[in-house]
């Protein structure tokens, strides 16, 4: 059996590396060269928690992703994930506080309540708002997307898998026998297939496509997603966990402390949306840089007001932000790993690894029949 794995970001090297460990015949295609600025898997970190507020059915993959981070790094001898502690703050019976806390929870998760007077004893470069409380996960951190993605296809080759750079998936057909892959430098003849291309996802689905947010195919699902990276006038990023705020009916800003003594932010969602890529802008605007600078500098005082860079990734999106991952309704030999709304990148290990089992007709070891696309909730 040969499988093709089409995109080779966060979900798509993560699936190429469990199905290459099990000896499997695989074929990874990305039309750049990843790690690469072009998706959604760049940009120095992403957060890595598993207090959740977006509810409790992502528990076991949170779990799941985290031993195999751990493991990960263990294969690869790489520094993947820094447990900087995770803080939370917003008002009480808020969305993000009531939500990660009941996770944590169910989850078993540790974490640590915090009033507004512990909070600025605790973390003295913060003003929160008042009456703001907050909730540690002391447990999560921030993840290197580049490192990982490269620990992931290194991990892939040195099992066996064939890595085809250069190479895009322009269109696939079901034939007898397989699947055929038409790609900018020929045709492969594949018996199952993996959809891991992000943002441009919709356009290789044709009517499919409407099983990924189950409306019409035109709805924007791809966002623009900006965050930029600020020092300090007064102060350092010493000590500083990643932090999110509750701004209420105001797009959430995260923060995360980098190596390099810069802070890294941007709100989550927000952003401009399109049915392609193609048709988002991938520069950065002044715009951009207010629109983070102003929430972050509230928190932040001591933050420059200007950042030192700015970057642009893709989010894809699916109806109530919930993953849309499995086979397609209408040809189960071919699995799709997307949408996953903009906060799939910390499970993208335990996607990969159940994906891998799917594709294969076994049983993963956690089941992705929550986000499966025939179950459009």
């Amino acid at each position: 059996m040969t499988i093709l794995v089409a995109g080779l970001g966060a979900a798509g090297s993560a699936a190429l590396y469990h199905l290459a460990r099990q000896g499997v015949a695989v074929v990874g295609l990305d039309p750049w060269h990843p790690p690469h600025p072009r998706g959604s898997t760049h940009g120095r970190s992403r957060i890595h928690r598993r207090a959740y507020m977006e509810g409790s059915l992502y528990l076991p993959l949170l779990a799941r992703a985290d031993l195999l981070w751990e493991e990960l790094e263990r294969e690869s001898g790489r520094s993947l994930l820094r447990r900087t502690g995770a803080l939370m703050i917003g008002p009480p019976g808020g969305a993000l506080i009531e939500g990660s806390r009941a996770s944590a929870m169910e989850g078993g998760i540790p974490v640590e309540a915090l009033d507004g007077r512990s909070l600025r004893r605790r973390f003295p470069a913060l003003v929160p708002a008042s009456g703001h409380e907050g909730l540690f996960e002391p447990g999560a951190g921030a993840l290197d997307p580049e490192a990982v993605v490269e620990a992931h296809l290194d991990g892939a080759r040195e099992a066996g898998a064939t890595i085809r750079t250069g190479e895009g998936l322009l269109a696939w057909d079901p034939v007898p026998g397989g699947i055929r892959v038409r790609t900018n430098r020929g045709e492969i003849l594949a018996d199952r297939l993996i959809l891991a291309s992000g943002p441009w996802l919709p356009g290789m689905l044709g009517r499919a496509s409407g099983a990924i947010w189950g409306g019409d195919p035109a709805t924007p699902m791809v966002e623009r997603q900006v965050t930029g990276h600020f020092g300090f006038r007064d102060g350092s990023a010493e000590g500083l966990p990643v932090l999110m705020l509750d701004r209420g009916d105001e797009p959430l800003l995260y923060v995360i402390p980098e190596l390099d003594g810069t802070l890294k932010a941007g709100l989550h969602h927000g952003g401009d949306r399109a049915d392609h890529p193609s048709k988002l802008r991938r520069e950065v605007l002044q715009d951009d840089e207010v629109r983070i600078a102003a929430p972050l500098g509230g928190l932040i005082p001591g933050v420059a007001p200007r950042w030192v860079d700015g970057s642009v990734c893709l989010y894809t999106n699916a109806p109530g932000d919930r993953w849309r991952i499995g086979r397609l309704p209408d040809e189960p030999r071919v699995v799709v790993l997307s949408a996953c709304s903009g906060h799939g990148f910390k499970v993208s290990s335990a996607v990969g690894e159940a994906a891998a089992a799917l594709v294969l007709d076994r049983d993963p070891p956690v089941s992705l029949a929550p986000f499966a696309l025939d179950a459009l909730s």
